[in-house]
């Protein structure tokens, strides 16, 4: 017979494949202001601890509105990508079973 498992089981073993996923935006160069040094350098910064930690990390400096939004677009892709294997896990979990047939 098959090994029953308990939700916390079903639980970590969905979430241990899970994907780790950061967006960084930063923006100093201003149209209508004087232009900021220090967003894009942080941002940098912020993307590489990031990197070290195990992140995906979608970014974008200093870009018009439409650049961020097709970032933030990137980065919403990811996660719903995310999303959709962390379930298909958890469905075989809780099942005790390997990848749902597509």
């Amino acid at each position: 017979g098959g090994r029953s498992r308990t939700a916390s089981q079903s639980t970590k073993a969905a979430t241990s494949a899970q994907r780790r996923l950061a967006l960084v935006l930063a923006n100093g160069a201003y149209t209508q202001r004087a232009p900021l040094s220090r967003p894009v350098g942080v941002a940098t910064e912020l993307r590489s601890k990031l990197v070290g930690m195990g992140f995906e990390v979608v970014g974008a400096d200093d870009q018009t509105l439409s650049g961020m939004r097709e970032a933030a677009l990137r980065w919403i892709r990811l996660v719903e990508e995310a999303a959709d294997a962390a379930e298909e896990e958890a469905f075989a979990a809780e099942r005790g079973l390997g990848p749902r047939p597509q």
